[in-house]
């Protein structure tokens, strides 16, 4: 009598519908559609590639980093406040070239922000910092077909190009 009162109170507090509702998807109630739990992901990888403005020279010991910017409510100041996460970083080479590799959520609003760098002073010439944004789209995610939460993978190529100080 005791387990038939305990279904009975969770059946009133909806944990039938809960507990059923992959059943529904997987097609015993007509849904079709599969029970995933857990977030979306993707990953990402950005070929940079960094020439000084002028000569289209390569540039080395620029640090190039993929960043995301969030912006919150400073409760206590009722103030938005921008914090920036940097999600990858490295060093390019004597080629001017470095690979950023980033895998987890999707980038937010289907945008990439790279910054570059000088954190070598004068050694390869002194260059002033630069940020580029550009839009990711859905055409540019490449699917495993692994009906996933996976929205795939992006792989870019992109050439920034710095000015000398």
């Amino acid at each position: 009598m005791e387990t038939k009162t305990k279904a009975q109170l969770l059946a009133l507090l909806g944990f039938s519908a809960a507990a059923t509702s992959c059943e529904a998807l997987n097609g015993l109630g007509g849904g079709g559609g599969l029970c995933m739990y857990g977030s979306p992901s993707a990953s990402y990888q950005f070929n940079i590639d960094v020439k000084d403005l002028t000569t289209e020279e390569p540039v080395e010991g620029i640090r190039v980093s993929l960043i995301e910017r969030h912006t919150q409510l400073d409760h206590t100041t009722q103030e938005k406040v921008e914090y920036v996460d940097t999600l990858a970083t490295e060093l390019t080479d004597a080629n001017g070239r470095a690979l950023l590799k980033h895998g987890g959520m999707p980038l937010h609003y289907n945008k990439a922000e790279i910054a570059a760098d000088d954190v070598d002073g004068s050694a390869n010439g002194d260059y002033n910092s630069t940020n580029i944004e550009f839009q990711i789209y859905n055409s540019d995610y490449v699917d495993d077909d692994d009906n996933s939460w996976s929205l795939g993978k992006v792989t870019k190529d992109i050439t920034m190009k710095i000015d000398k100080k």
